[in-house]
């Protein structure tokens, strides 16, 4: 049995808001109320502006409206802290709010919409609104079930007399409407007509004046047979719309009853089946490259897809180098039909931090960040909803990790499926094992052996004259099973075919006959026969080809030249052969070739999980394994020390060649920062910040900032600067409370930090509250404008930032001209940080006045300012591209790029969207298009690469 299933809250954030209906506060599943009108009101209108800043005195129009006294106020603050005791009745004293927060000037609810119910059923709506649209009517009933079980009554009940509440409830309310509505046809589209009567029925007599829900009745009698009940009902909503609104019915219904009375044949029911999934909505497979045909393994592939599409959990073990993964890649593929939300591959080699594994899922999928709650319960409640099947490749080194995290997501109600490959099992209920053989090395009676087999499809992709012949047979089985038919040993002896015969091969391997005997009588692991395979492939190395090997294993994932030369290019190996050597290791099958991904970046490698294994054991042995580490660090040190001018363009890629070594740089920040603690971590992380957030890894950085920040022995500026970027993301994350005492912190050192780096991370918190629509940071713009003084460069940010907080009193013609004039003083001085800055404060301003021209060309330098500070395309320019779609007119571009922009934030771990000023864009482009065709456009983005 897998656990029960988890409450519909997020369990990290145990509060839950019902506001369908009378408000009700549940805690932990203990439900209560707000604890009188007043409250009531005061949380009614901050969850109708769920995670935006409500102003304290709208907060008071809305409580006492004209009878507002000046001790209001202070009644107010008594209302919202008793309010925080009700929401969270455990926060230890002094202790930050987690949900209701202080913005400056007013209050901010921050919510997941798990864990609201009016944001929770419009999410469920348009899930099941989706699903009905691809062809899956029985998912959408699910989906518009769920959402109705929600409703309990008016939205908003304790603010539903104020005039300013009207819209939100209205929006909701036809909502509702459009939900049941949709039931309704899903119940059609599957068949379930007498369903579908006795619920419109009902429908008809409690929404009278909707005549979609009319035809719908009419359509369901006459389906069923019951043709004189379809007329009989046209006749009721015809005489209904004539008393009470003096309307006939619409052309729609007239022409339905016309098509009623003729019997049009068109009318028939559809076959009950669901009908097939078009293309659009098939699953998307997020599966490594196919590169080599799967041998020997249908009998396994065939079984191993019945029981992931039963199971919810099946892991795949095995001996090292036997071939899990090359089979879980396969059985995914294979079994994806049954997972129409997506294939997922998430693979963990490189992961050493077990902390890092939700990281990991997160980065892979490309999950929305959260305001509330950590990367567990954004996964879970990602997968809650979706029919989605993840392989989790080489679990065995961080277990306890895959073992929380699969705990958390295999609640009894999950829909989503996951394939595990380890050398043990996870070790949770309801886990189904699947043990993986070696492979069969007795030869069948219609030709060689799966083993042969394989070794004959290496051999021939290396050497295309090789033939498996009469001749060549007897030795490839003596090796097959010398190895023991393990397809990795099976592939590093058949490496060897350019530079030796089968027979030839044949004598190495068995050479040490004895050894592979002694194992054998032993009850050993698997893996132990793998490591006797890599030790023969490594025993005939030259010198420093093996010491190349061992030392590579310091460089977890993939890594570059760059890399490989400063960790293993001293004694016995010169740092100007490490290419040469790498190319012969990568000839002999001991590391593998890793293409460059984007144009003008270098060729990679990458060491196998079981080579490297191996080449650390050997490492350890040598006495190199202390000083190969303090020369990763010290390179990476050194890398990061070359970090461009914060303000500067990127000449010499350096962003690009962080991103290039990225596992390395993460191995470094996770040996300095938790396992062996030491002032380089603090060191590092700060200057790495700002490529976090130019790289779209925010998720991963605030983590090892997290880290950074608890060392005791950090240098002061470094700890400065790492304040300063993790209260730069918390404001991104609309926590700009929480970066608030960082960044005083932060001022108490400035004495020791660089004035550039000072103030652009200044600079850069404050802009992010600013765009997140807080106040709480404003204090930053008097900090930089008194740092000021003659320096131009401090003087043009303070302008900015006076810009900015101007917008909402001058209006934004007025700024934009401001912005205008600030970017061509931020060119003279050659700042392209301000530059950039100057132009997004342009942007939004030309959104603001609807002047799409103006934006679009500011946008166009936007990217070229980002691009050369060492940036890569960003979710926010391409969610403005799309505003200005809107609108010049071209919907359908404005739908697919909104579709973008929301995959670009997700896998950035950033919001989306990440301007207010979004949000009417996005609510004039769904009423503007069909809701096929939007679905459509929006699909056709989130699949642009």
């Amino acid at each position: 049995m897998f656990p029960s299933p988890r409450p519909a809250a997020d369990d990290d954030a145990p509060l839950r808001l019902r506001d369908l209906g009378s408000l009700r506060i549940d805690v932990d599943g203990v439900e209560t109320t707000a604890g009188g009108a007043k409250p009531a009101r005061i949380l009614s209108t901050l969850l109708i502006n769920a995670n935006r800043r409500v102003s304290s005195d709208g907060l008071l129009q809305a409580v006492w409206g004209e009878q507002a006294t000046a001790s209001a106020a202070h009644t107010l603050n008594s209302h919202v802290w008793r309010l925080r005791q009700v929401m969270e009745p455990h926060r230890a004293p002094r202790q930050p709010p987690t949900y209701l927060v202080n913005d400056t000037g007013g209050y901010r609810l921050i919510v997941n919409p798990d864990n609201v119910d009016s944001l929770r059923f419009t999410q469920l709506a348009e899930q099941g609104d989706d699903l009905l649209l691809s062809g899956d009517p029985a998912r959408a009933l699910d989906r518009y079930g769920r959402a109705l079980q929600l409703w309990r009554g008016q939205p908003f009940e304790a603010v539903a007399d104020e005039e300013w509440a009207a819209a939100p409830i209205a929006r909701l309310t036809e909502l509702y409407a459009h939900v049941n509505e949709q039931r309704v046809e899903a119940l059609l589209r599957i068949g379930e007509r007498d369903r579908a009567i006795v619920a419109l029925e009902e429908l008809t007599a409690r929404l009278p004046y909707r005549e979609r829900l009319w035809s719908q009745l009419m359509l369901a009698l006459y389906q069923s047979g019951r043709i004189e009940e379809a007329v009989g009902a046209y006749r009721r909503a015809r005489e209904l719309l004539l008393d009470d609104m003096g309307l006939d019915p619409g052309p729609e219904l007239q022409r339905l009853h016309q098509r009623i009375l003729e019997q049009d044949p068109t009318l028939a029911p559809a076959p009950a089946a669901a009908p097939a999934r078009p293309p659009s909505r098939a699953p998307q497979l997020h599966l490594p490259v196919r590169l080599s045909a799967l041998i020997g393994r249908e009998a396994e592939l065939e079984r191993l897809t019945r029981l992931v599409q039963r199971y919810p959990l099946v892991t795949l073990v095995g001996a090292a180098g036997c071939g899990k993964t090359r089979l879980a890649i396969e059985v995914a593929r294979t079994a994806a039909t049954g997972s129409p939300d997506g294939v997922w591959f998430v693979d963990l080699a490189a992961v050493e931090d077990p902390d890092a594994v939700v990281d990991a899922v997160v980065s892979t999928i490309g999950i929305e960040a959260r305001p509330v709650g950590g990367a567990a319960a954004a996964v879970r409640s990602y997968v809650r909803d979706r029919q989605v099947l993840m392989v989790l490749d080489n679990c065995e080194h961080v277990l306890p990790a895959v073992r929380r995290l699969l705990e958390e997501l295999l609640t009894e109600d999950a829909q989503c499926r996951m394939l595990a490959t380890s050398r043990e099992p996870v070790g949770i209920d309801g886990e189904v094992l699947w043990s993986l053989a070696p492979l069969t090395v007795r030869a069948a009676a219609d030709g060689p052996s799966p083993a042969a087999q394989l070794f004959r499809s290496k051999a021939e992709s290396l050497d295309p004259t090789f033939e498996l012949t009469a001749a060549t047979a007897g030795d490839v089985d003596a090796i097959c099973v010398a190895v023991d038919g393990i397809p990795l040993a099976i592939e590093l002896a058949a490496g060897r075919i350019r530079s030796a015969s089968p027979a030839e091969i044949r004598r190495e391997v068995t050479a040490d006959l004895a050894a592979l005997a002694r194992v054998g009588h032993q009850p050993v692991e698997h893996h132990q026969t793998v490591d006797l395979s890599i030790e023969w492939s490594t025993r005939l190395l030259p010198e420093q080809e093996r010491t190349l090997h061992t030392r590579l294993s310091v460089l977890p994932g993939v890594f570059t030249v760059e890399a490989a030369r400063a960790v293993a290019g001293f004694d016995p190996v010169p740092p100007g052969e490490v290419p040469t050597l790498l190319a012969q290791l990568a000839h002999r099958s001991l590391t593998a070739v890793v293409p460059a991904d984007r144009p003008g970046r270098p060729t990679r490698f990458r060491q196998l999980a079981t080579v490297r294994a191996h080449a650390a054991r050997m490492l350890a042995t040598t006495g190199d394994e202390d000083l190969a580490l303090e020369r990763r660090t010290a390179w990476l040190r050194e890398l990061t020390d070359r970090r461009p001018g914060v303000r500067t363009e990127d000449t010499d890629g350096w962003y690009a060649r962080v991103e290039d070594n990225h596992d390395t740089v993460a191995a470094v920040l996770h040996r300095t920062l938790v396992d062996e603690p030491e002032p380089a971590g603090t060191h590092l992380t700060a200057r790495l910040a700002q490529y976090w957030f130019y790289w779209g890894r925010m998720t991963e950085g605030t983590r090892f900032m997290d880290a950074a920040l608890t060392a005791s022995d950090a240098d002061p500026a470094d700890l400065a600067l790492t304040r300063l970027a993790q209260a730069y993301a918390l404001a991104l994350r609309d926590r700009a409370d929480l970066a608030a005492p960082l960044i005083h912190e932060a001022l108490r050192s400035a004495a020791a930090v660089d004035t550039d780096e000072l103030v652009n991370g200044l600079v850069g918190a404050a802009w992010c509250a600013w765009v997140r629509d807080s106040t709480s940071l404003d204090f930053i713009d008097a900090e930089v404008r008194a740092r000021a003084g003659n320096d131009p460069a401090t003087t043009l940010y303070a302008d900015l930032l006076d810009a900015k907080t101007a917008l909402r009193a001058d209006g934004p013609a007025a700024v934009g001209a401001r912005a205008a004039e600030l970017l061509h003083r931020s060119l003279h001085q050659g700042n392209l940080q301000a530059a950039w800055l100057c132009a997004w404060l342009g942007v939004l301003c030309a959104l603001l006045v609807g002047d799409p021209a103006t934006g679009r060309d500011l946008l166009r330098r936007i990217d070229d300012y980002h691009r050369r500070l060492g940036g890569t395309l960003t979710a926010n320019l391409v969610e403005f591209e799309a505003n200005f779609a809107v609108l010049a007119g071209g919907l359908l571009e404005a739908a697919r790029l909104f579709g973008r922009a929301r995959q670009l934030a997700f896998r950035a771990g950033t919001p989306w969207p990440i301007s207010p000023a979004t949000e009417p864009m996005l609510t004039q482009l769904r009423a503007a298009l069909p809701p096929g065709e939007y679905e459509q456009a929006w699909r056709e983005g989130e699949a642009t690469t």
